[in-house]
């Protein structure tokens, strides 16, 4: 197993104390977390924590406007210099006083910072040049009488104004100038919070702890000698007055600042805490000390939005450059809030726990990370993004335990109030809540493998309860130890339960057999917990004297013991008598947990080191520090003298009244109190870990410390930790590489420089072709760094198919290789496949709202046809919607849809009937088997082709199909001796059927245009009137077969060669149908040509019909039926002919035809 784990993350806590500063494109906000800076990514949806450590807690920190360098500043007044973008420490620089405020300038080359009631102004570190002294002092800017407490530039850069404890502002210029003394901002009645310039600087804005807003605007300095009531050092040269053509500097420096109006925010026993200003939109946002905050619009006072966010005083604010998200720190109860104030809604709240954290523990597949502390609140962690994703307060008392189940779906937590809890993590729920007969404290509790049965441990009860998590029933209570139960495990098959108890035993327990006695494991001291080996032939438990003892099961002997009392020693608290090396008292492991081979464990406890054992050689592997932070107690291996009196009292944490309120300075803590209330001045919580975990892919672990959760991974998530490097690979060199086309060389330069900025900008070169190609040659040793980068780019990408071109070229030629090292890629694969789930959600939630937008028919209809359409396929029934033929396509499709709601005028309710009538008459007569089985004999076929001629032949302009029908040459009496009346209808039937099965369909593929219906042309030519007479009853049932379930489905119907008595049998025919068929309807005489060239172009018309297409008719009328089910239609000339153009299909009377172009 590796054992380099390095810091990964901090999770548990989101803000501490100091300045929160926006990123400069406003997507990032930058949050002190004790002695280290998270960044909050609100646009992706993630977060992580600087691995830099300041000597203490953070008190200020300053962003250079460029994003590149942050400055971070402890209570002492030591700082580092970090590179924001690699991460890495630049420099370290000592002020040698705390530090109220730092700021860089607008145009970032110099930094201005607070040193008593001096100003300090350095020339900012360049990031590009190397320096041998990066930090130079520029000038000491002196004036105030007391500590400055905020600085702020002026747009320019070359002005600055600060605030102090002594009540009033200041004006500085930047370089020296002739004449010019620094202006003194005075009138307050209490400190002033902070001062600003507004977007012209032609005003300047002070806001005083009070609440009072005072106005500053320019007054001419002619007037300054006429003026007896002029502000103390405002008397400058102002003979550069009649120069017109003054810059800015001159104006400003030239110019009397006088209070134009004040303003007050009004609040009762409310203080000002913090505020900011945005210069664009000239918006002020106030912080309060009762939890609220306000926006105001200067200069005109125009409250705009007040909104309490805390319980507690807003100790921090910041606004994003776009200025529609402020940020808001509340440090004592540790809450980062991000409000979009425009439209009233919270991008980002976080909180982590009040009090300590308590206990840890891993979801099965290592993404979850469930805490629970002391202030009774459990906490679900998502290692992926670092956000607690959902907050469950339903204990009253302290947590002692949480455990997840093996499914990871459900969540325990055990509690000193007496109950253990289980949460549906599915709907976010407390569904059962256990308790025992009689009122008392859990301090452990353990859940089986299948979830079912789970375990509590009493503290003064000293029994251990059994519930049924199903039922929730008691199930047994065992008894036996003598003392608080202290620890509690499930052995892998769930039939055992280890037991640790302070009465110096370990007990196992058979909990479905319990004939014989158990016989308890005797150690020489306090036993504090107890886990399982997972193979569950192997115990662990830690001892108060430091010791982890194992014992074996098979027969029950201790197998080995390790003394980690000297390993676990170390850090000399302030009431240390005696030095670390020799403070080993107390010293203990309060939390081991096995890794998942077993052979080695993680130990924590009261240090500030967590420690990796080997099992078998009983030695530490690894001893991680989890803190440098001095602002905790036992993080220092020696002790400064010089801050300890005579009776061995440290004075380094003495008050110093004049930086505190009265109520931040009273201490209401109980003497020797290590819980509760722990964030007084005077006091210091001492480093130690109270729950250490390890994920079950083994490549992380968590500890639940006094700073937080503290992720540890094996990951390389270095921004810059190159491998296999040579002198010839530099980012120029891939770049090149790229740019010749070599992408495969580029993409393993990238890994070897392994910048992330290099990788994703030859990973988004590639062009999508050679993806595939380039996956299939990419050595071994590099996949796994391509997953991972995939994993994290998924998260931030746009390019749904770009990116699903490398995953799926990755499991197409590395499937193997990631299976057979599945433990290995298991957290870069879980990364990749929450992007592909993510992607699902989004693509799925994205159709589902605009599905009943969508037209998906052929129709060209408008959008309130749309929602009718998805209306009334709600009415439908699932078997109707469903139903396929046998090549796998819909029955009914929505084009048929269309086709009722237009015969029915788009009413909904008579639609419904009809297409109900229509499913009921295909049921009764079988139609769906028909149409796949129905054929004519071959005699059949001879006689409709010789006495009924009609058959397909091309398309019309809109590509629709034209059907002939020769009527005048039928001969009833002799056709239906061949073919029977029923026959003859099913036949008009079937084929109506496979017109929209297939025919239409086949001209889609072949001219690429839907279609969905059919230009009629009928030839009268010679019509006998008494052969009409014979068949007329047949004509009518077909005419009212074909409007009642195939309605819409015929175009244009045009009667050619009509005689001079045909008026006669038209006005018969016409009765039968309805108005909106009737309508179709055109007759002509012999000059029908012009009529049928108006619908398709010559060549899609027979000679014989006037067109110039020479086919014999001959074959088409033994192509007749075979045109409705070739299959290869293509070929056909039934389906042939030339592309609409635009302009055809345009000019075409689209809600006739019912035909588009897409």
């Amino acid at each position: 197993m590796r054992s380099n784990f390095n810091f990964s993350n901090l999770c548990g806590t989101v803000y501490r104390q100091g300045n929160v500063v926006f990123t400069q494109d406003g997507n990032s906000v930058l949050s002190p977390v004790g002695n280290r800076v998270s960044s909050f990514d609100l646009v992706n949806n993630n977060s992580f924590t600087f691995p830099c450590e300041n000597r203490k807690n953070i008190a200020r920190i300053a962003l250079s406007p460029d994003g590149r360098i942050l400055v971070t500043v402890d209570d002492d007044g030591r700082a580092l210099l970090i590179n924001a973008k690699r991460r890495t420490i630049l420099h370290h620089h000592n002020f040698k006083k705390p530090v109220k405020d730092l700021c860089f300038s607008p145009d970032g080359k110099f930094l201005a910072v607070t040193h008593g009631s001096h100003v300090q102004v350095w020339r900012a570190p360049s990031f590009l040049i190397r320096e041998f002294a990066p930090m130079v002092l520029f000038r000491t800017y002196t004036g105030h009488f007391d500590s400055v407490t905020s600085i702020t530039w002026s747009p320019c850069s070359r002005f600055f104004v600060t605030c102090s404890y002594d009540m009033t502002a200041r004006l500085f210029t930047l370089d020296t100038l002739p004449g010019f003394r620094p202006k003194t901002l005075s009138g307050h009645k209490d400190r002033v919070v902070n001062a600003y310039f507004s977007k012209d600087s032609k005003s300047i804005y002070t806001v005083s702890r009070d609440g009072a807003v005072f106005v500053w605007t320019a007054k001419p300095s002619e007037d300054e000698s006429s003026s007896e009531d002029s502000e103390e050092d405002s008397d400058s040269d102002s003979s550069s007055n009649n120069d017109t053509n003054v810059d800015e500097s001159r104006r400003i420096a030239d110019t009397r600042w006088g209070v134009s109006s004040r303003h007050y925010f009004n609040m009762p026993a409310t203080r000002v805490v913090c505020s900011t200003f945005h210069q664009k939109s000239s918006l002020l946002v106030v912080g309060f000390s009762t939890g609220v905050f306000g926006l105001w619009e200067l200069p005109s006072f125009t409250n705009l939005h007040t909104l309490s966010i805390s319980q507690e005083k807003v100790t921090s604010v910041d606004i994003n450059p776009s200025g529609e998200w402020l940020a808001f720190g509340a440090k004592k109860l540790g809450q980062l809030l991000v409000w979009e104030w425009q439209s009233e809604s919270y991008v980002l709240k976080q909180q982590g726990h009040y009090s300590d954290m308590n206990t840890v523990s891993y979801a099965p597949d290592g993404q979850l990370v469930a805490t629970g502390g002391d202030d009774g609140k459990v906490k679900l962690w998502n290692l992926s993004s670092g956000f607690c994703t959902v907050t469950f307060s339903d204990h009253s008392a302290a947590i002692s335990q949480v455990e997840f189940a093996k499914q990871g779906k459900v969540l325990f937590s055990a509690s000193l109030d007496g109950t253990v809890r289980a949460y549906d993590l599915i709907r976010y729920r407390n569904f059962r809540t256990f308790t025992s007969p009689s009122p008392t404290q859990f301090s452990s509790m353990t859940v089986d493998e299948s979830g079912e049965v789970l375990a509590a441990g009493s503290i003064d009860t000293f029994e251990i309860f059994l519930w049924s998590v199903q039922t929730g029933k008691l199930m047994d209570v065992m008894s036996g130890h003598e003392g608080p139960v202290s620890g509690l495990s499930f052995g892998p098959g769930g039939a055992q339960l280890a037991s640790s108890s302070w009465d110096r035993t370990i007990r196992v327990w058979d909990i479905f057999r319990r004939a014989r006695t158990v016989e308890p494991y005797s150690i020489n001291s306090d036993a504090l917990t107890v886990v399982f080996r997972p193979d569950g032939k192997e115990l662990a438990t830690s001892t108060l004297d430091g010791q982890i003892q194992f014992w074996s099961l098979e027969d029950d002997k201790q197998t080995g013991v390790i003394e980690g009392r000297k390993d676990v020693s170390g850090g000399r608290k302030q009431d240390d008598r005696i030095t670390a090396n020799n403070n080993s008292s107390g010293k203990s492991f309060n939390s081991l947990c096995y890794t998942a081979d077993g052979n080695y464990i993680l130990a924590g406890g009261n240090s500030k080191y967590v420690l990796l054992y080997d099992v078998k050689e009983g030695v530490a592997l690894k001893k991680f520090q989890i803190s440098d932070n001095l602002s905790l107690d036992g993080t220092q291996e020696f002790l400064d003298s010089r801050l300890q009196l005579e009776d061995g009292t440290n004075i380094s944490n003495g008050i110093q009244g004049d930086e505190s309120d009265l109520e931040d300075r009273l201490d209401h803590s109980l003497p020797g109190a290590q819980g509760g209330d722990l964030s007084r001045r005077k006091y210091r919580p001492e480093i130690r870990t109270k729950s250490v975990k390890v994920s079950p892919t083994g490549r992380t672990w968590s500890a639940a410390s006094t700073d937080g959760l503290i992720v540890y991974s094996l990951d390389e998530s270095a921004l810059f930790d190159p491998f296999d490097l040579d002198i010839d690979l530099t980012p120029e060199s891939v770049t090149k590489t790229v740019k010749k086309g070599d992408y495969l060389v580029g993409l393993i330069m990238a890994f070897r420089l392994n910048d992330e900025k290099i990788i994703e900008m030859v990973y988004t070169s590639t062009p999508p072709v050679e993806i595939r190609l380039i996956v299939k040659q990419l050595p071994l040793v590099y996949v796994d760094k391509l997953v991972s980068f995939i994993g994290k780019h998924m998260e931030r990408s746009v390019h749904l198919e770009f990116d699903l071109l490398w995953v799926s070229s990755l499991l197409t030629f590395h499937g193997r290789t990631l299976r057979s090292r599945q433990i290995e890629f298991a957290t870069p694969l879980r990364s990749v496949q929450k992007g592909l789930i993510d992607w699902q959600k989004d693509v799925t939630a994205f159709m589902s709202d605009n599905a009943p937008n969508v037209n998906t028919t052929s129709y060209d209809i408008n959008d309130e046809q749309i929602r009718l359409l998805s209306q009334f396929k709600d009415r439908i029934p699932e078997d109707a919607k469903s139903s396929q033929w046998s090549d796998g396509t819909l029955t009914h499709d929505d084009n048929e849809f269309v086709r009722f709601l237009q015969a029915r005028k788009w009413d909904l309710d008579e639609t419904e009937k009809m297409f109900s009538d229509y499913l009921k008459w295909r049921m009764d007569f079988n139609i769906d088997e028909l149409t796949e089985t129905f054929e004519l004999t071959k005699e059949e076929k001879g006689a409709l082709d010789e006495w009924y001629p009609q058959f397909f032949h091309k398309t019309d302009k809109l590509g629709r199909p034209i059907y002939y029908q020769q009527f005048g040459r039928l001969d009833a009496s002799a056709l239906f001796t061949k073919i029977s009346p029923e026959r003859f209808t099913l036949n008009q039937v079937i084929s109506n059927e496979r017109l929209s099965k297939d025919t239409f369909r086949a001209c889609k593929e072949a001219r690429g245009i839907h279609v969905s219906q059919t230009v009629n042309v009928m030839d009268v030519k010679g019509i006998a009137y008494y052969q009409f007479w014979k068949i007329r009853g047949r004509i009518q049932s077909i005419i009212q077969i074909l409007q009642d379930n195939y309605p819409e489905l015929s175009g244009p119907i045009v009667i050619i060669n009509a005689p001079a008595g045909f008026s006669t049998i038209w006005k018969v025919v016409k009765a039968m149908m309805d108005q909106a068929t009737a309508s179709k309807v055109s007759i002509h005489g012999t000059g029908y040509q012009d009529a049928l060239k108006e619908l398709a172009v010559d060549e899609n018309l027979p000679s014989e019909f006037g067109g110039t297409c020479i086919c014999s008719l001959n074959e088409h009328e033994k192509e007749v039926h075979n045109s409705l089910t070739s299959k290869d239609k293509s070929s056909t000339c039934a389906i042939k002919g030339p592309r609409p153009t635009l302009k055809e299909v345009s000019s075409g009377n689209l809600e006739n035809f019912g035909v588009v172009s897409r």
